[in-house]
């Protein structure tokens, strides 16, 4: 018998687990089945702790060591190129690009003038206009190109200005304090008489400092577009087209309907004359000539001449505009200043 228990605890320290059952079988006492037992689970307890802690220390190496090499270099550019940064300037290096814009390239950004590297180029709208930020100076551009769509929806060969896209833009340009000044570009044949008188008196009774700019052309309702801003400029090989009221579709051969298109007329002439330095009388004359155009009533009008006629209040280009609203803004040029 006591051969056998003493095989069995030699069994039990190497951890085999059958011994314990054999001994149990054998009637031994339990305290020496509670020893064997006691063993069996320190050896597997050594074994765990040979085995197993060696294994999860290495494993915690080998992620401390992944963690490190992450760090080493940034994530891939879009461009499959990596840009190799330290740890200790990881945030330096983030700040000394600005984030792509939608045309693929990047803009430079000094880090020692925070204004310049948040004073980007916003995404274009779909409308056309964009928002620019340079040294605290925040210009909101709209561009009205093509025909002035109203109450009708235009065939889609045709370009077009939605003016319900641009109204809520204004509203938004006269009540966002970050939004310092408007700047509106031309380049219309004109439109829809009702959405371009709705946009002119809305832009005629904003608050913000307001700048148009004619460019290539500013015909029929785009004249009070071009001069509903508090200042306004127009290059020189841009023209500007002075015509009557027309109107297209059923037309009734009565008195009334005459009167209604020279009643819409004097609300043109009184808005364009009211907005700029000519007067109402040389308005409609140059309005009602005959000697400009072969097959219709009105003057075409240059940069030179539009000015010259007190249409436009001087001869100008993008610069001249951006450099008013921010002397009327109270914005300094220095580069750095970031603000009034």
């Amino acid at each position: 018998m006591a051969n056998n228990r003493e095989e069995n605890s030699f069994d039990l320290k190497n951890g085999g687990g059958e011994s314990v059952s054999a001994a149990k079988k054998d009637g031994t006492g339990g305290n020496d089945a509670s020893s064997s037992e006691n063993g069996g689970f320190s050896a597997l307890s050594s074994l765990k702790n040979s085995d197993g802690g060696n294994a999860d220390l290495s494993a915690r190496n080998s992620g401390d060591s992944a963690s490190e090499e992450k760090s080493e270099t940034s994530p891939e550019r879009p461009d499959g190129e990596k840009n190799e940064t330290s740890p200790e300037r990881s945030n330096q290096a983030r700040s000394e690009t600005s984030p792509e814009r939608p045309d693929g390239e990047k803009n430079e950004t000094s880090p020692e003038c925070p204004n310049e590297a948040k004073s980007e180029t916003s995404p274009e709208r779909p409308d056309g206009s964009v928002e620019t930020k340079k040294n605290g100076f925040s210009l909101r551009t709209i561009t009205i190109v093509g025909q002035i769509e109203g109450h009708s929806e235009l065939p889609q060969s045709q370009k077009s200005t939605k003016y319900e896209l641009l109204i809520p833009q204004l509203v938004e340009i006269e009540e966002n304090d970050e939004i310092d000044a408007l700047l509106l570009i031309l380049n219309t044949v004109g439109g829809d008489v009702e959405a371009g008188l709705a946009l002119s008196e809305l832009i005629s009774g904003m608050k913000k400092p307001t700048a148009s700019i004619v460019l290539g052309g500013g015909h029929s309702i785009g004249v009070p577009l071009a001069v509903c801003t508090k200042r306004s400029f127009i290059v020189p090989t841009a023209t500007m087209t002075l015509h009557p009221v027309r109107t297209t579709g059923l037309v009734l051969s009565a008195p009334q309907s005459f009167v209604q298109l020279s009643r819409m007329q004097e609300r043109i002439v009184s808005f364009v004359s009211g907005h700029s330095n000519i007067s109402p009388d040389r308005l409609r004359e140059l309005m009602l000539s005959s000697d400009e155009m072969t097959t219709d009533l009105g003057t075409i009008l240059d940069g030179k001449a539009a000015v010259s006629e007190g249409l436009i209040d001087q001869i100008g280009s993008l610069s001249d505009a951006t450099d008013y609203l921010k002397e009327t803004s109270g914005f300094t040029k220095d580069s750095c200043s970031g603000g009034k």
